[in-house]
């Protein structure tokens, strides 16, 4: 696989409920540009489901790619590893809530 142009990083603490909502608004935007890109969605220690529907929109979509984390590190070290596995050009980091929409 090419290196991705651009990495969205987006921390997730229990937020299984907004997946789905940030799948749509992601691949909503995405898909009106043309541009190589990979979603980093890292799962901070959640205790709901969202590491497994994070998973599964990985399935669905070989842009995303989950990152688990055990136990919660907070945002700064959600981000952080996020970045750690981050492969693009340029690294755009996101709240998983999209406060930033």
């Amino acid at each position: 696989m090419r290196r991705p142009t651009l990495s969205l990083v987006l921390p997730l603490h229990n937020e299984a409920e907004d997946l789905k909502d940030l799948e749509t608004h992601l691949s909503s935007w995405l898909s009106a540009y043309e541009i190589e890109c990979e979603i980093v969605l890292v799962d901070d220690g959640s205790t709901d489901d969202t590491r497994p529907r994070a998973e599964a929109w990985a399935a669905r979509d070989p842009r995303v790619k989950v990152v688990p984390l055990l136990h919660p590190y907070g945002v700064e070290g959600a981000l952080r590893a996020g970045l750690d596995r981050a492969a693009g050009e340029a690294i755009v980091l996101v709240d998983g809530e999209l406060v930033d929409r």
